[in-house]
């Protein structure tokens, strides 16, 4: 047509707009900011290529919708000026084009959460101005891509969710100015690169989920180290827990699950600098000595998060209390200390924590539930399958009105459902107390909210 003048901005109100095609006209001026309250509104179909005769084009942000296809190779031969290059969440697959190499001016590209195969095109090497790339959630291959090193201004790389296979370079700390390295959920092998740890701007590291093996070794920490998120967990690492960690006075997060401690003793007064430490993973340390919690975390006075489950802790094959520590941690919102072997009861000052949501107790030797002198009115999960919990239901169960899950399966329970199980008509979505003694009637109202109910080998009776 002959239209002229500005693109109007109301077409970014068309929240059903699934085409849009104003080629060959005679607009002027800007493209309205407006449109981009078209993304995320599940456009489908396969991209066109003439989006390459933008040929101005600095930012494209295609973002969470249903495109299929491949990438047109026009998008790399087109747009000269791109500087951002987001197309995340769709449908793509193939291969990433080599084209995209030729993107000279680009710093953010984002490629996550698609069905990309093959490996990252060689042609990316060239990207020197590039500081962000993300291919997470794809299914590519191979080993870690070389030519990356090449990116000195890359400050986030993610890699995560793919299926590379060999080491991690030794030089990775050619990546000088790195910030965010993520690198979970792949096969990677072999040791952990000790040069990684001496990049001065690293602040978030995830090598989880990896099948990496060996002595855990993190270098040369300086004690200026800005890492705040450090998770290494569910790898094969082998030996102790490395005392430099001690040096990490910012970290905030640390994943060290199924580290195969060889039955060594685990020190955790190696944490006793972390004062900013909100999240503690140490599941599965296959440990055979204590975990002296009482001693030496009392000090971390900002966990919100602890996770010591499968550590069987004990002393020279004695159950141990519950961990008293607990009670001076007012911003505790989850704590699992599952298959362990603590006995005695679950103290009523647990449900004292005033921001407690996710309580997991399952798999010990406890045999029931303290007085509570103030009830968790935030609880929200509440694990306490196979233990040996004897008694009634205690109506405390009742007045944690938010919750909505309970599992209290495999004990030794015996008497009825307390009354006031009506208070959670509305909140309570899964309900467990299968493989107790429990008699008498199931509350009709105990259906309205369940999606998930489990009663059975109990003594229940009626309809």
């Amino acid at each position: 047509n002959h239209f002229s003048g500005e693109i109007p901005s109301s077409l970014g109100n068309l929240s059903k707009l699934a085409t849009l095609d104003l080629s060959s006209n005679h607009f002027s001026g800007e493209i309205p900011a407006s449109l981009g309250n078209l993304s995320h509104k599940n456009f489908t179909g396969r991209i066109p290529s003439s989006l390459g005769n933008l040929l101005n084009l600095t930012n494209l942000s295609l973002c969470a919708n249903n495109f299929i296809g491949e990438i047109p190779s026009s998008f790399g031969i087109f747009f000269s000026h791109l500087t951002s290059l987001s197309l995340c969440e769709n449908n793509f697959g193939g291969e990433i084009p080599t084209s995209l190499g030729s993107l000279s001016h680009l710093t953010v590209l984002d490629l996550s959460q698609k069905n990309f195969v093959g490996e990252i095109p060689f042609s990316f090497g060239s990207l020197k101005t590039l500081t962000s790339l993300s291919v997470e959630n794809n299914k590519l291959s191979g080993n870690f891509p070389l030519m990356l090193l090449n990116l000195r201004k890359l400050t986030e790389l993610s890699l995560y969710g793919n299926k590379y296979v060999g080491k991690l370079p030794l030089n990775i700390s050619l990546l000088s100015n790195l910030e965010f390295f993520y690198v979970s959920g792949n096969a990677f092998t072999g040791t952990t690169p000790s040069s990684l740890f001496s990049i001065p701007s690293l602040a978030y590291v995830d090598l989880s989920n990896n099948q990496l093996n060996g002595t855990l070794e993190l270098g040369n920490i300086s004690l200026s180290a800005k890492i705040e998120d450090l998770r290494l967990g569910n790898n094969s690492f082998m030996g102790s827990i490395p005392r430099s960690i001690s040096k990490l006075s910012n970290l905030e997060r640390l994943d060290l699950s199924h580290l195969n401690t060889q039955g060594c003793s685990v020190d955790l007064s190696i944490f006793s600098h972390l004062k900013s430490l909100k999240r503690l993973y140490l599941s599965h340390l296959n440990t055979t000595t204590t975990l002296d919690l009482n001693a030496n975390l009392p000090f971390l006075k900002s966990l919100d998060t602890l996770d010591i489950s499968g550590n069987l802790v004990s002393s020279e094959n004695t159950n141990t209390e519950f961990p008293e520590f607990i009670p001076t941690q007012r911003n505790m919102k989850k704590l699992d200390i599952s298959n362990n072997l603590i006995k005695g009861q679950v103290p009523g000052w647990l449900r004292k924590l005033p921001v407690l949501q996710y309580v997991n107790v399952s798999s010990n030797t406890l045999v029931g539930f303290g007085s509570p002198t103030n009830h968790g009115v935030t609880l929200s999960y509440l694990f306490a399958a196979k233990n040996n919990l004897t008694g009634k239901i205690l109506s405390f169960i009742c007045a944690l009105r938010s919750l909505a899950i309970l599992d209290l399966s495999n004990n030794k329970l015996n008497g009825s459902f307390p009354l006031c199980v009506g208070n959670f008509n509305s909140v309570l979505q899964t309900l467990n107390v299968r493989q107790n003694c429990l008699s008498g009637r199931l509350p009709e109202i105990i259906t309205e909210s369940i999606r998930w109910l489990d009663v059975g080998h109990n003594q229940l009776v009626g309809k």
